[in-house]
């Protein structure tokens, strides 16, 4: 509701104070809803609850990291007229904060509850909403500066008494009003009447007597603020009307952005990127309801599977070496991966004879493809937590199950034709029983068969694709993968007695700093040229692991399940980039040149970039009192789909001078377009003089996340950058291949160190 004209003022009946006459008659403006708001973000940001755990004592308070400049505001006790109390406002805060991490943490923010989140913030902002009007009233006696100045000229004693006989004695007046139709904003005037009622004094009681009163009178109060609506009637936050991460973005971007770092024990610290954000939602952290820990997509073990001869096998029966029908005919298990449930949630599809899966398994997307149409390869309940968890699953992109898709079905036998079937609806299913493992089938690589097999239970059964990258999408960087897992492995563990079961949650709350940090040391001291080649093939090398793998205990198994989850959800989904690209130098860091590169654009099902259009990338470096832009295009090759495209692209920026650049926008055109179609804002991205991941989502016009663009910095001096693009024509096959495994082998000793440290800290602090 916009305000319309407003009546002229009118001259009160009867003998009434000037000062109350000028009070009744006062139209406040929208400047005082937007103070409120003000008060709010105030609020919300001092309402952050927690303080870092350390080994003594207590760490800083979380609203010192993230809004290290919050001041109470002048009026922050008027908030306490909502009613609300302070543990909502802990609550809300928390949300609010989790909405703005999920914004802007590279790293954390995939493993965020994004949909939850802003459920909660939804949900609270409506609380907030509908328990403002006493909270207005108030800001409004203070901040509102026409009726600031009556209130100081009037009697105390009797100015409320004076104001409520007046609105009585004057009903006449607005029935005319309304009659001749300039009584255009009834809701807005009575309104703000009950709230200078409030500013004199008036309970909220008396507001409701006095609606009585008027209505008895035959004023025709509008239903949004008669006694029933007055108190939730929200049209003074018309201007802003939720409090969100738009609010504390700029305050909080660069304690989210920041990398921590947390000792080894060797010498070095392993980086911690967004650390604050991973200790604030860490477990007993207020955020951790936000925040899921990283881990595969796998079924519950009483789901089944089709063997060879078709017939119906519970996942925890299945074994090594068993075959099993998948949808190109027989493939041979070669591990079966049994990590922790951890109190994942569980799903299975309505209707009877469904797996039971969590939310980031990928099932087969069974939907015609359409003239020139291009449709997501296949469905999970959570695309993006796949997508972030599982690299190389988004390539040719991850549609949403839920009703109305389209999936592969069949019945149990050896001889059954696939049907489609459209999925009626996807519901949770309660707590398992004593079994706290989940399953999911590896099959053997070396048969160029698809890996997608059939899950289900009784009479259906699904077409479903196993939870980890595929290795032709994944490139060099699998054997990344291989070689550390293979070295962690034939460790016997960080204290080479076992894989103990504490490391499952060192590496849920940890992860992040053990495996990015083990990825930057191993940049740091490995050489771009000149490793030796790799022993066998990857897939000998693969089987042999999963060979060696077959026989642990359950506990064991779930340790190694944890740490691949952890290393893919940590760093896999850089990996691929890393290594197409290690000519560039991470040895020779420092220096005033910034290399700036990025490397591609994931986009969901539904962005509006075509598959065919050249897509140009305009990047925009700002400082504070200048700008530098570049621009260029997309790479025709290396894996681009519909949902993926790759950049591989460095640029150089100066970073001499006192204006140096802060601040990167991306805005994402097509075929030559003047006007962008994706934008995107990194606020405090290039302050880091490390050498940093970042990632930034992308939005349509309308602010929809529609993608995110993955790009890193360094700085380098100008011999070193100049030297590195000389390299870049030497980068053959045998290179990448040689220093992809190089750089897996060196990612093994700090991986271990990090574990240990981790363990000599449970030691000194349990709750550490």
């Amino acid at each position: 509701m916009f305000i319309a004209v407003s009546p002229p003022p009118v001259t009160l009946s009867g003998a009434v104070d000037p000062v109350i006459e000028s009070i009744v008659n006062l139209m406040p403006d929208y400047s005082a809803g937007r103070r409120l708001h003000t008060l709010y973000v105030n609020k919300t940001q001092s309402a952050l609850p927690g303080n870092y755990s350390q080994m003594f004592g207590t760490g800083p308070a979380f609203r010192s990291v993230f809004f290290p400049n919050w001041q109470p505001d002048s009026l922050l006790s008027l908030v306490a007229d909502t009613g609300l109390s302070p543990s909502w406002w802990s609550d809300f805060s928390v949300a609010v904060l989790c909405q703005a991490i999920a914004e802007l943490g590279s790293d954390i923010r995939g493993q965020m509850l994004t949909d939850k989140i802003n459920g909660d913030v939804s949900s609270f902002n409506a609380d907030l909403r509908a328990r403002s009007s006493r909270a207005y009233a108030k800001v409004l006696a203070a901040a509102y500066n026409p009726l600031t100045t009556l209130l100081q000229q009037v009697n105390p004693d009797t100015a409320k008494q004076q104001f409520h006989d007046s609105l009585l004695s004057n009903v006449l007046n607005r029935q005319l009003w309304y009659q001749a139709g300039m009584w255009t904003s009834p809701d807005w005037e009575m309104f703000n009447q009950y709230a200078k009622y409030i500013a004199l004094g008036a309970s909220d009681a008396e507001v409701d007597t006095l609606i009585d009163e008027l209505a008895a009178a035959g004023l025709p109060i509008p239903a949004t603020v008669n006694r029933q609506g007055w108190r939730t009637y929200a049209e003074e936050l018309r201007d802003k009307p939720n409090i969100d991460l738009s609010d504390i973005r700029n305050e909080c971007a660069g304690p989210i952005a920041q990398t921590t770092y947390i000792p080894t024990g060797n010498g070095m610290s392993a980086s911690m990127p967004n650390g604050n954000c991973y200790e604030f939602t860490a477990n007993s952290q207020p955020g951790t309801r936000y925040r899921r820990p990283p881990g595969g997509s796998c079924f519950t073990g009483d789901t089944q599977v089709l063997n060879e001869a078709g017939r119906a096998v519970p996942l925890r029966e299945v074994k090594r070496g068993d075959t099993v029908l998948t949808r190109d005919g027989v493939s041979t298990v070669a591990y079966v991966a049994r990590p922790l449930r951890s109190g994942r949630p569980l799903y299975r599809l309505t209707g009877g004879g469904s797996p039971v899966f969590t939310t980031t398994h990928p099932f087969l997307n069974a939907a015609p493809v359409k003239p020139l149409g291009f449709l997501p390869k296949v469905l999970a309940v959570e695309p993006e937590a796949l997508a972030w968890q599982v690299p190389t699953l988004s390539e040719d992109g991850i549609g949403i199950l839920e009703t109305g898709s389209l999936v592969l079905c069949r019945g149990p036998g050896p001889r059954q034709d696939p049907v489609t079937v459209t999925v009626s609806g996807v519901e949770p299913v309660p707590e398992p029983g004593e079994d706290s493992h989940l399953y999911d089938l590896r099959l053997a690589t070396r048969s160029g068969a698809r890996q997608e097999f059939w899950a289900g239970d009784g009479e259906r059964f699904f077409l479903v694709s196993p939870e980890y990258p595929i290795l032709d999408e994944a490139g060099a960087a699998a054997t990344t993968v291989v070689a550390l897992m293979e070295g962690l492995v034939s460790s016997g563990g960080p204290d080479k007695s076992g894989w103990p079961s504490w490391i499952n949650d060192g590496v849920s709350r940890f992860g992040p700093g053990i495996f990015h940090g083990a990825l930057m040391q191993a940049l740091a001291t490995t050489s771009s040229f000149g490793a030796p080649e790799p022993p066998d093939s990857l897939d000998e090398r693969i089987d042999r692991l999963y060979r060696g793998l077959a026989d642990t205990t359950p506990e064991t198994a779930a340790v190694m399940a944890s740490l691949f989850d952890g290393l893919l959800a940590s760093a896999g989904q850089w990996l691929a980039s890393v290594v197409a690209l290690g000519w560039r130098t991470c040895m020779l860091l420092g220096g005033e040149t910034l290399a700036l590169t990025v490397f591609d654009i994931a986009l969901t099902p539904g962005n509006p970039v075509r598959a065919d259009a050249t897509i140009e990338l305009a990047i925009t470096a700002r400082g504070r009192n200048s700008a530098q832009s570049i621009r260029m295009w997309d790479r025709r090759g290396r894996g681009n789909t519909r949902f993926h495209h790759y950049f591989d692209q460095l640029v150089h920026l100066d970073v001499t001078g006192t204006d140096r650049p802060e601040d990167l926008s991306f805005a994402v055109s097509m075929d030559g377009a003047t006007v962008p179609t994706l934008f995107a804002h990194v606020p405090d991205s290039l302050g880091d003089a490390a050498h940093t991941f970042r990632s930034a989502q992308l939005r349509d016009s309308s602010g929809t996340v529609v993608g995110a663009i993955r790009f890193d910095t360094r700085r380098l001096g100008q011999d070193a950058a100049s030297q590195e693009l000389g390299n870049s024509g030497l980068w053959t096959e045998d290179a990448i291949e040689a220093y992809a495994n190089a750089l897996g082998v060196a990612m093994v000793e700090p991986t271990l160190s990090g574990l240990r440290e981790i363990h000599r800290n449970r030691e000194r602090s349990p709750q550490y």
